[in-house]
């Protein structure tokens, strides 16, 4: 199974970071479009928007229509800090909600179980993981693991302290329910894609592998340095991933997709 993995778009009109947000967004997409007609799913995990209005999730409607995927049954869009979930909704209304109305859903895939957590929280960057939240995700994995079916979490905000200040001052506020069910249910959760960092990261949480990248909007230092820096960032490449899944082993690449026209393809003789 192959699944694109690309996240914080942060549309907008204005500049991101002093950077314009919504050529390489286009371009990423195009460059998908392009690449990997093969795909099964495109997930994007948070930060659609900059601001959350509606002129910029029209804008990303568009975009995603230029590029041919605005329909596409394989597009699955999650919600971070930067979005506005009644907007959000009420641009995208074919996108999956929970009977509490957050932004989640799972769905069956080849592969396994694919969830995606709504961790938006209105009038706060930090990531927030409510009981009602926490009591979805565990009749969601506790019915996976009655049928020992394989789970793969998709969300925006980092689901534990990765050591980057920038990072874990708006990472997820109260975690601790998150990651204790992450514990309960690592014999079946097989890996944690995030954004929010805006930077390369893997590692794991009880044992599960968990990875994020850069997205489209401007990529941050990671600073692990010291003294850390609040926010750092330069001329870091921005990226997407893609997830290679089957039975055996998850293998992620992270695509350069600016990149492109300087590559060299290098016959044999």
């Amino acid at each position: 199974m192959k699944v694109i993995h690309l996240t914080d778009l942060h549309i907008s009109p204005d500049p991101v970071m002093n950077c314009d947000s919504i050529e390489p967004c286009e371009a990423a997409l195009r460059h998908i479009a392009r690449f990997h007609t093969d795909a099964d799913l495109i997930v994007v995990t948070g930060d659609l928007s900059d601001h959350g209005d509606r002129e910029s999730y029209l804008k990303l409607r568009q975009l995603l229509m230029d590029a041919g995927l605005a329909d596409d049954p394989r597009l699955r869009l999650l919600l971070g800090n930067h979005d506005d979930r009644k907007v959000f909704q009420s641009v995208f209304p074919e996108t999956p909600k929970d009977s509490n109305g957050f932004t989640q859903w799972a769905e069956k895939t080849e592969s396994g179980l694919f969830v995606y957590l709504d961790t938006h929280e209105p009038g706060t960057n930090t990531g927030h993981f409510c009981e009602d939240r926490s009591a979805w995700l565990d009749a969601t994995l506790s019915s996976a693991q009655a049928d020992n079916t394989p789970a793969w979490l998709f969300m925006h905000h980092n689901p534990t302290p990765v050591h980057v200040l920038s990072a874990d001052s708006i990472g997820l506020l109260n975690g601790s329910s998150f990651r204790t069910l992450i514990g309960k249910y690592r014999d079946i959760v097989r890996h944690i894609a995030f954004g929010h960092c805006h930077f390369t990261l893997s590692g794991s949480l009880h044992g599960v592998p968990l990875s994020a990248n850069r997205g489209t909007a401007r990529a941050l230092w990671p600073g692990v340095e010291q003294p850390q820096p609040r926010f750092a960032t330069g001329p870091l490449e921005r990226h997407y991933n893609v997830m290679l899944i089957n039975d055996e082993s998850t293998v992620i690449h992270s695509i350069d997709f600016e990149r492109q026209d300087e590559v060299v393809y290098l016959g044999s003789d």
